[in-house]
């Protein structure tokens, strides 16, 4: 039988009930770990899923690991849920568009091709490459484009250092 999402539904309104913020879902081939964000509604979030038939022993061992006693006891879940929350499309979006990246990428482009482009076209080219959700969430985002700045031409100013002609 496959995990569907009325398991997960039923699972979760037992961890929020009983105030626990993570919830281990297995049908014994698939198991699948969940983060409780106790919101208003709570929310689910999937931080991890193995699978016993398609993953590695030792990519198993690794995560079986996680969630054992001793991890258990030390908050071994914590770092996983601080590292799932730091790689959400938001924030890798905000990094990715940010002026530095922009800049960085623009800099990257001139060097491999020889060819000048505006940061207003590399935003077009990630919103092109991105899936419809990702443009959603990019559009919710401040995008601070990096400025090109004129180029100033420095001038000598040439003063004539003209002698007063005495008056008579």
């Amino acid at each position: 039988m496959d995990l569907t999402p009325t398991h997960l539904k039923q699972a979760a309104s037992y961890a929020i009930n009983l105030g626990c913020e993570w919830v281990l879902l297995t049908n014994s081939k698939d198991w699948k770990l969940y983060h409780i964000l106790f919101d208003k509604p709570p929310q689910t979030k999937l931080i991890d899923s193995r699978n016993l038939v398609t993953d590695e022993p030792v990519t198993l061992s690794e995560k079986f690991d996680l969630i054992g006693y001793k991890d258990m006891k030390k908050n071994g879940l914590t770092p996983l849920w601080e590292k799932s929350n730091v790689l959400t499309a938001n924030n890798m979006l905000k990094v990715i568009l940010s002026e530095d990246s922009i800049s960085s990428i623009r800099r990257g482009l001139k060097r491999m091709t020889e060819v000048t482009v505006t940061p207003e076209e590399i935003v077009g080219a990630v919103r092109h490459m991105l899936n419809e959700a990702s443009v959603t969430e990019m559009g919710k985002i401040r995008i601070s484009l990096p400025g090109t700045k004129p180029r100033v031409r420095k001038t000598v100013s040439k003063r004539s250092n003209e002698k007063e002609s005495p008056s008579a």
